[in-house]
């Protein structure tokens, strides 16, 4: 029993030593252990799966979710239209009626062309959850847009020995920019596809990873005034088959724009609603450059990659020189550029110096600059991430959490 009593009275010891060594940090280096000691305990062991908003509009030009209708979910209403019996089953999210389901016989979907999917040779992404039934002999077409040869063409289909992913982008055959990828997917599970094209750089990506990437140049124009066929590609009279697919599909959306790899990941983790968002800020953990404090614009003032909410000092002096930087680039007239820059560099001097009022004070001054002379022939965006750098600064060295070194 005294053995007992001296156990618990040596863990007791023990807990008052760390609570008083824990009252001793600042609170800098409280944030700082908090990030790096529990960041991955909290966010792989206590965080169950958490959908989260993310704006995933940016340059969608068409999105069809298929929730029980054929319905194109963006502003452009561009909706689609079933041929055969193309019926609706349990989508990715676990809800009835919320994906397409192919018999691999007959059905179909078709999407009217609209010229925002007219890309050209400039950069677009395009994807899409793919559930197989089973994959015939040859290949099998999931998303043609158009056939038949000669004309522009961007399809993504599935060859049967593997089977493994195919995207191709064609101008005119046989131009052709070709990517395939190698895990197996006939597995009777859900999978998320996805292409991008940036530049002469393509890339497929599969369950959030990218699985294969290349380059291809010239770049093909893959313009043309056909209509995008779901499930199968157009029979043709010079002897092709329509390759129908057997499965199900679901989310499909198409972008004019490249997405990055960390916009895949987010995308397929939020769809699949098996996402960790460890700090709700909409922002996925393995993306977030801030995972356990809510930063959902990733302001990360000095660019050192921790952004400025876990950030256990910001670098006020380099933040500083950045601005500047970014000042002298835009092009604006030169007294208002001299005059910005003088501020950012006073602001500069008076923090080193210790002198952290009047530190404040002319980024103050620079705020109140900037947005006096607003469209004096400086971009919008550019001045609001001005004045967002600049407050984000403000509130550093207020805080007691910025430094110079």
């Amino acid at each position: 029993m005294a053995e007992s009593l001296g156990s618990v009275g040596g863990l007791w010891a023990i807990i008052e030593h760390v609570l008083y060594f824990i009252t001793q940090l600042t609170f800098s280096t409280m944030r700082l252990l908090y990030l790096l000691l529990f960041r991955f305990f909290l966010v792989f062991l206590l965080f169950p799966a958490y959908s989260f908003a993310q704006d995933f509009n940016s340059n969608l030009v068409g999105h069809w979710k298929f929730d029980n209708n054929f319905n194109d979910a963006t502003y452009k209403a561009n909706h689609a239209t079933g041929y055969n019996g193309v019926g609706f089953t349990t989508g990715v999210g676990g809800m009835a009626n919320t994906a397409l389901l192919f018999d691999g016989v007959n059905d179909y979907v078709e999407i009217a062309h609209h010229s925002a999917y007219d890309f050209g040779t400039g950069d677009y992404s395009l994807g899409m959850w793919v559930k197989f039934s089973y994959i015939p002999d040859g290949w099998t077409s999931v998303i043609w847009y158009p056939d038949p040869y000669p004309s522009p063409a961007v399809c993504m289909y599935f060859e049967y020995h593997g089977p493994v992913l195919n995207f191709a982008a064609r101008s005119v055959y046989p131009a052709q920019e070709n990517l395939v990828s190698s895990p197996q997917l006939n597995d009777g599970i859900w999978h998320h596809v996805f292409y991008t094209r940036s530049g002469i750089t393509q890339s497929v990506y599969l369950d959030g990873i990218r699985v294969v990437q290349n380059t291809f140049s010239p770049i093909l124009n893959v313009n043309n005034s056909r209509p995008i066929g779901i499930g199968r590609n157009e029979k043709v009279p010079n002897g092709y088959h329509s390759y129908f697919y057997a499965g199900s599909l679901d989310n499909i959306r198409y972008y004019n724009r490249a997405l990055t790899a960390c916009d895949v990941m987010t995308l397929y983790n939020f769809e699949h609603d098996n996402s960790l968002d460890a700090d709700f800020d909409g922002v996925a953990d393995i993306c977030d450059n801030c995972p356990l404090f809510s930063n959902p614009s990733q302001a990360d003032s000095d660019g050192d990659g921790i952004g400025n909410a876990c950030d256990p000092a910001t670098n006020v002096c380099v933040a500083i020189d950045a601005l500047i930087a970014s000042v002298e680039a835009s092009g604006i007239s030169n007294g208002l550029k001299n005059a910005l820059t003088s501020k950012l560099n006073n602001a500069k001097s008076s923090f080193q110096n210790g002198n952290n009022n009047a530190a404040i004070g002319q980024l103050n001054a620079f705020i109140n600059q900037v947005t006096a002379k607003s469209g004096n022939g400086r971009p919008a965006a550019l001045a609001t991430k001005w004045i967002s750098d600049a407050r984000a600064l403000i509130e550093a060295i207020e805080s007691g959490n910025a430094d110079c070194e």
